[in-house]
């Protein structure tokens, strides 16, 4: 949802790897030998783009979140302090949805409201870009039934 609104704005540019980013100051030597620094005419005009993305950036972010990227002095530092945060997470995310998908029962729930259960860890791992082929989500199902539903293993190893 942040990419449109970014691109719309036409400022994709400031969160490119190959963003050119001017020098803050100028750096000249006098004829005494000593060095002066100047700030560079359009070194603000530059990073003012960036500034206002970065704010509006921030603003959209979780307290929780906030404390991890206060530090980031730029867009593109921001959305990748971001980016490792969130794929740690997702990572995380995807063991535990892997483990509840291996060790789901039926139990007590009633055989749709099982099925719905595994689709829906599934679909949680399809979000985190972790895919569970159809076979695979059957074999977790059959694997979590419990012995009134002998019938339809024994088909179902017939089968294959």
């Amino acid at each position: 949802m942040v990419m449109p609104a970014i691109r719309r704005n036409g400022l994709e540019h400031l969160i490119s790897d190959s963003q050119d980013i001017p020098t803050k100051y100028i750096i000249s030597t006098e004829d005494d030998g000593t060095t002066k620094s100047t700030l560079r005419p359009n070194f603000v005009m530059c990073c003012k783009p960036d500034q206002l993305l970065l704010s509006w950036l921030l603003s959209t972010i979780t307290e929780s979140i906030i404390c991890a990227v206060t530090h980031c002095t730029a867009s593109l530092e921001l959305l990748t302090v971001l980016e490792k945060i969130y794929s740690s997470q997702s990572m995380a995310r995807s063991i535990v949805l892997r483990m509840q998908l291996h060790s789901t029962r039926k139990d007590n729930m009633i055989i749709s409201e099982y099925c719905t259960k595994m689709r829906n860890l599934v679909t949680e791992l399809v979000t985190a870009r972790k895919i569970v082929s159809n076979e695979d989500l059957c074999n977790h199902i059959i694997t979590g039934l419990d012995r009134s539903y002998e019938s339809v293993l024994g088909s179902r190893t017939s089968m294959l």
